[in-house]
């Protein structure tokens, strides 16, 4: 950890760049318990306050946040407060125009956290969520950087798909507004994984509308999930495979 420290201090990019690949390749490969360590590196800074000081560190923490997201060994709840936390950080210091990129991931980043977290006023957290969402599809648009700007589309619409309140037709219906947004973006050919998630996602919208035809509305739901096992084969991917 003190290692970690003294090296990023002489040279916060490429230390977090070379810290970054490795979470990555742990988070890729499952090795959770090393993703666990290598998060652990972070904990001699003081994670907010530190984001607040450049540019270059608020990359750097942005970064460890979005792996703070994806964490699974340990308190699912620290790590998502621990991530909100950065994020908010990060997100104010990164105003730069040439940081929009990365203030919309953040952002979107921070809306999974909390989308995600367990503890606290689960409305609340998810109203705070869609807010995230919404200004990440503000800030990415989908001209300029329309990757970004469709998984915040999908993530909206996964947020909009298990609203506890209001009216339930409109929520869903707001949901696959947002995931046929995305699907302007995300092609079988491009983002292929991409779009056999949204496909997915799609599915599970038509297979729970509370009104309409329901014959008609559960066939729509068939076609997206046979859509989605094109891409999602047992062999490539056995665990989405086996959702859908």
């Amino acid at each position: 950890t003190l290692a970690f420290y003294h090296h990023f201090y002489l040279d916060p990019k490429a230390e977090g760049a070379a810290w970054n690949a490795q979470a990555e390749t742990a988070r890729k490969e499952l090795d959770m318990l090393r993703h666990r360590h290598l998060l652990t590196l972070w904990s001699a800074f003081n994670l907010p306050e530190f984001a607040a000081l450049s540019s270059e560190i608020a990359h750097e923490v942005a970064l460890f946040a979005s792996e703070c997201v994806h964490a699974t060994v340990g308190s699912r709840a620290q790590w998502l407060t621990l991530a909100i936390a950065c994020c908010e950080t990060a997100r104010n210091t990164l105003t730069a125009p040439e940081f929009a990129r990365l203030r919309a991931a953040t952002t979107n980043e921070l809306g999974n956290a909390y989308q995600q977290l367990p503890i606290g006023d689960r409305k609340q957290n998810l109203v705070r969520a869609i807010d995230c969402y919404r200004a990440a599809v503000e800030t990415c648009t989908e001209q300029q950087f329309p990757y970004e700007w469709a998984m915040s589309q999908n993530s909206l619409g996964a947020v909009y798909s298990v609203f506890p309140v209001g009216d339930r037709e409109a929520n869903l219906v707001a949901a696959i507004q947002c995931y046929e947004a995305s699907l302007r973006v995300f092609s079988r050919r491009e983002h292929p994984k991409d779009w056999a998630m949204t496909m997915n996602n799609l599915g599970n919208a038509y297979s729970t509308f509370p009104t309409g035809n329901r014959r008609k509305n559960i066939l729509r739901a068939i076609g997206c999930y046979r859509a989605a096992l094109r891409v999602f084969t047992q062999h490539n991917f056995p665990r989405e495979w086996a959702l859908t």
